[in-house]
Parts: C-alpha cells; structure tokens; sequence
C-alpha cells in the first residue's frame, strides 16, 4: 500500500488556490510501501514506518520546509528536497537506505546508526 499527497492538486487540498502547509504521519494510518508528498509550502512529519522491505519516503516542499521531531523508519531510499531547510533530528531515526538531497538551505539529519 503506497500514500500519495500533491497539494498542488486542487481536487486533493480541497481548496484551489490555497495550498496549507501539509502534516503527515503521527495518527495517520502508516503505510507498508511507498510515502510520497509534495507540497507548495511546508511539510512537517510525524511518525512514518515504511515497513516493506523497499518502501521509500519521497517530500517535496516546493516553496517551504521539510520539518520533523517524530520518529521515521524508511526501509529503502529517502529523498528529500525543499526551498527552505530540511530538519529531521530525532536519534531514533532509522534511515536504512540512501539518503539523497535534492535540494534544502540547510540541512540536519539525525539517525541511529550511519546514513549513507
């Protein structure tokens, strides 16, 4: 099961013309596969577990941030790109794949063992 949030996309914000910053996981029903977000502004994580033995985590933040205090656990490859910073700095972390940033002002990551 993959999740799938474009703001971008009226149909799925809700609202044309309004893009709200996007909050994902922490409550939400996480998925066993594939993340992937793509916002206009910020985007703030909360817990994510890709379980599957290839489930990746793919945020976009096009004009914002990509923030998150929660814990992630990505199976496979992470990519990361936004406007503004990219803070993911809790210890429990566990980035088991790649990690590649496509672009961010600045950029801390935090995980429990070596990221590569």
């Amino acid at each position: 099961m993959d999740a799938s949030i474009d703001t971008r996309n009226p149909a799925l914000s809700g609202n044309s013309g309004f893009d709200p910053d996007v909050e994902f996981g922490s409550g939400a029903p996480t998925p066993n596969g594939n993340v992937n977000i793509v916002a206009q502004n910020n985007v703030t994580l909360g817990d994510i577990a890709t379980r599957a033995n290839t489930g990746t985590l793919s945020v976009m933040a096009n004009n914002g941030t990509i923030n998150g205090s929660r814990i992630l656990d990505i199976a496979s490859t992470t990519n990361l790109a936004a406007a503004g910073n990219i803070t993911l700095d809790n210890g429990a972390n566990d980035f088991n794949g790649t990690v590649n940033i496509n672009n961010g002002a600045a950029v801390t990551l935090a995980d429990t063992n070596n990221i590569t």
